[in-house]
């Protein structure tokens, strides 16, 4: 997943380089250029292909809008991460407690050993 910083960074580049050209020109090789240029061109097709995709997520979630509100009131969880969670985990109701719960999703520090050997999961 690409973070935000990211994004905004590589749309600045891109912008940079279809405004000043010259810039890109100037300080690197032509062939270096020209690789950016394209590298920065389909990151801007990515980008695109990328809202094409949130947004049918999004439109494929709706039957589930209650469940994705109710998730959307913990503090740092976004339509597509609680969709995500809703399509991973189904009901909630399979699991006898919090703790099962956060097992299965891998967030209970657990370690397991074994004479010498100690391994750390979650």
């Amino acid at each position: 997943m690409v973070h935000r910083l990211g994004e905004e960074r590589s749309r600045k580049l891109a912008a940079a380089s279809v405004d000043r050209p010259a810039v890109c020109d100037s300080e690197l090789s032509a062939a270096t250029a020209v690789c950016i240029r394209t590298s920065l061109a389909l990151l801007a097709i990515l980008e695109e292909k990328k809202e094409v995709v949130k947004e049918e997520i999004l439109r494929a979630g709706r039957p589930f809008e209650l469940k994705v509100k109710l998730l959307l009131s913990i503090r740092g969880v976004t339509p597509l991460l609680a969709l995500a969670f809703l399509s991973e985990v189904g009901d909630i109701r399979r699991f006898r407690s919090v703790r099962k719960l956060h097992s299965y999703l891998g967030v209970v520090p657990t370690v397991r050993s074994s004479g010498r050997r100690v391994i750390s999961l979650g």
